[in-house]
Formats: C-alpha cells, structure tokens, sequence
C-alpha cells in the first residue's frame, strides 16, 4: 500500500517535471516562435513556473529518483534525467545547483552504505562515475552555445549586484539580525522589502520577519526535529528504504537551500516534508521489533508491522 501510493504520487510529479522542463528548454531555444519570453525570466528558463529558481528547485527531487534508478541499474532513467538537468541548468539557478549535487552525493552515499553484495556497490561507483562524465559533457555542450557561455560566466559569479553591499544579499542578513532582534513579535509578512529594497532570501530571518521569535524558533524546531527523527529510520530495512533515502536526501537538501532562498512559499516543499513524516511513521511501525531497546521507548502509540500494508 505505501508503496503503491508513493508510486501514483512520484509517477504525476515526475509527469509535471518533465513537461515543465520540455517546455522550459523549447522556450530557452526559440522552438515555439511566437513569444518565448512567456516561459523565460530574464534570459533565464523558468518553463511553466513564475520563477526560474522554482522550477529548478521543482525537478531536483524527480531527478533524485532517477538518479536512483540509474544506480540500481535501469540505465534507461539517463534519457529523461538528462532533460530535467538541462532544464536545471538552464534556469541558471546556483542555489539549485548546488542543491541537487548535495542531494545526488547524499542518496549516493547511502545507497553505497546500504546495499550489501560488493557488486552492487562496484555498480553504484561505475554508473556515479560514467554520470559524472555524462553530466559533464551535457554542460560542456550546453556552453558551446554563446549566449548559454555569457549568462553562465554571469551567474557563476559570487559576486552579483544584489549579492554584495549594505543592502545586498548577505549584508541583508546582517540588518535583518539586528532588526529581529528589536521586534520580538517580527515586522509583518513581506515587509522587509520595504525596508531594504529586496526580500530576506533566507527562511530562517523570514521567519522571524514576518511572525517574530516564536514562528522563527517554530520554523527552527521543524527542521531540526524532522532531521533528527528521519536520520534514525536511515538504515532501517523496509521494502521502501530506497525511496526514503530520495525523500530524506531532497529534505536535506531544501533545507540547506533554505538558508540562502525563501523557500515557504514553494508548494513541493510541502510534499516532500510531508511524505517524509509518512514514510517515518510507516518505518516506525514497520520496524519497531528492530529498532533498539532505547529507541522504542518513545515511540507511541503501539501498532503492528502488518498495519501499514
């Protein structure tokens, strides 16, 4: 049954990837004629999101499952992953970037930890390898394209106008810490642009913009528990621990995007969190008989393993 679920759910959100990204990419290249700007943000590939950084964030976790996939051996998964990266790549989104190499060297690693024959972790190292050099090569041709080159060499830039300065991206962090600590009960929601010319970029600081201490020390104690709990179930066998690990690696993921990106808005994160916890309490019931003496005593309430199927 969990399984089963998860499938329907994975299968339409990787349906709405692949579309978003077809359409991203046809819209960077001209292919449509007409009025490319509609699917594009500032000579940036946004597809059929309203950001270019949404969109990039929406496709690291079905290029997650693929990825996976592709360890376990289904080779076929290269074809459509190698779309979402293109259209990953295309929305020039660093945060993005970075996100999806942490969560592909995260599930690696795990998967590498948690398969038992040799031979599977030999596989695991030889397709990680050969898709670097794909990944590579995808990007390298994607460069070839001049104007691909000139925004890539913009936005690779740690460096950007609204990076640096007083009232640049990280300077903001610094006003946005002080402000928070002068209204404990926040500033209101989006009015830390009207102070400072941009929004915070960073959930944490938002947080405590828009609702003050307690929804800033509310947001922190969700992520913390949520990675706390979830890192316990991490080598707990289940028939869907490979698919935990893509959910728990996208987790760990936006979160560390989160500091540098208001990410409370974005809908996926919502699922992913969501499914997490699921596949949580599922593990939990599932597992209980083999988790610790230490560990099961917190758990609550009791249910038996066949109650999840």
């Amino acid at each position: 049954m969990i399984e089963t679920r998860e499938n329907i759910f994975l299968r339409g959100y990787m349906l709405g990837a692949l579309v978003a990204s077809v359409v991203a990419i046809a819209a960077y290249f001209q292919l449509f004629g007409g009025k490319p700007e509609l699917f594009m943000l500032y000579s940036r590939a946004r597809g059929t999101f309203n950001d270019p950084n949404v969109l990039a964030a929406f496709v690291v976790l079905p290029a997650l499952l693929l990825f996976r996939r592709m360890l376990a051996g289904r080779l076929i998964s290269a074809i459509p992953l190698l779309v979402l990266l293109a259209a990953l790549f295309l929305t020039f989104s660093r945060g993005a970037w970075a996100q999806f190499a942490f969560a592909a060297a995260v599930l690696m690693g795990l998967s590498f930890l948690t398969s038992r024959p040799n031979t599977e972790r030999l596989r695991i190292l030889i397709i990680a390898l050969v898709g670097t050099v794909a990944v590579a090569a995808l990007v390298v041709a994607l460069l070839s394209i001049g104007k691909v080159a000139a925004l890539f060499s913009e936005r690779a830039s740690l460096e950007l106008s609204y990076d640096v300065g007083r009232y640049g991206r990280f300077g903001r962090y610094g006003l946005g810490t002080d402000l928070a600590m002068e209204h404990p009960f926040g500033i209101g929601p989006l009015q830390f642009a009207d102070k400072f010319l941009e929004d915070p970029h960073d959930t944490f600081l938002n947080e405590f913009m828009s609702g003050g201490w307690l929804a800033g020390l509310a947001y922190f104690a969700l992520c913390a528990v949520t990675l706390a709990k979830s890192t316990r179930f991490l080598f707990v066998r289940t028939p869907w621990q490979p698919l935990y690990h893509i959910i728990y690696a996208a987790y760990v993921s936006v979160v560390a995007e989160s500091v540098f990106i208001d990410i409370e808005h974005w809908r996926h994160y919502f699922l992913i969190l969501g499914t997490l916890w699921g596949l949580m309490a599922a593990s939990c019931a599932y597992a209980r008989p083999a988790l610790p003496a230490r560990s099961r005593a917190g758990l609550q309430p009791h249910h038996s393993a066949a109650s999840v199927h």
